[in-house]
């Protein structure tokens, strides 16, 4: 959003020079020469996007363009011509490089990764099985400074990062293996699975006054 905010009075810029070019070419055209609409598509150049002509300055290039204005009138629209061309051109070329910036991605184990955020939290954000301690070892671990962030990584630091992470159980496969444990437990009846079922913390924690984490998420883990 920044960089498209940034690039937007450029584009209008470029979109009012090419208007008043082509005022200018038709207000000093010759009698003789080109047709008026030749100079009004020489002065818009490239069409932007979002952005469209406007019908008050192609009427009054449409309008003016009978009152004459000799060899000098044509140079001048000319370089007018030329002047919103290389406007838009500019315009256009700082909206692909934006554009490029914005939506570059990087997916790893099958996650999208933030890019505005630094490398390590990012990653501890997006990926189910590292936290930030874990996250941080693996950053250093490939030479990747952890406050880094995402959108600054060079295409050799992902592809270290995306060979670092397919040595770890992450995502879908550590779910897997979670869900067996707990079916294991719950079918020895093991007291851990007894209290996941009733809603209680399975590690010894007092629950006279307070567990309201374990009376929301431990019922649930059974069925996963």
């Amino acid at each position: 959003m920044d960089y498209k905010m940034r690039l937007r009075p450029l584009a209008v810029a470029a979109a009012v020079a090419a208007a008043l070019a082509a005022s200018a070419a038709a207000a000093f055209a010759a009698p003789g020469g080109a047709a008026p609409e030749a100079h009004w598509r020489l002065a818009q150049g490239p069409p932007l996007r979002g952005l469209a002509a406007s019908p008050v300055a192609v009427r009054t290039s449409a309008a003016s363009a009978t009152h004459g204005g000799g060899a000098a009138g044509g140079a001048w629209a000319g370089m007018a011509g030329i002047a919103g061309l290389c406007l838009a051109a500019t315009a256009a070329a700082g909206r692909r490089a934006a554009r490029a910036t914005v939506l570059r991605r990087l997916r790893i184990a099958g996650k999208e990764i933030p890019r505005n955020k630094p490398i390590a939290y990012a990653l501890n954000c997006a990926i189910f099985g590292t936290g930030i301690k874990s996250c941080k070892h693996i950053c250093h671990q490939v030479g990747v400074d952890p406050n880094t962030r995402t959108f600054q990584l060079s295409e050799d630091e992902e592809l270290r990062l995306v060979d670092e992470y397919a040595k770890w159980t992450v995502e879908n496969p550590l779910r897997r293996m979670i869900s067996a444990n707990i079916k294991l437990l719950k079918s020895v009846k093991h007291e851990r699975a007894i209290r996941l079922e009733k809603g209680l913390p399975v590690r010894h924690q007092v629950t006279r006054n307070n567990a309201k984490t374990a009376r929301i998420l431990n019922p649930g883990r059974i069925t996963l």
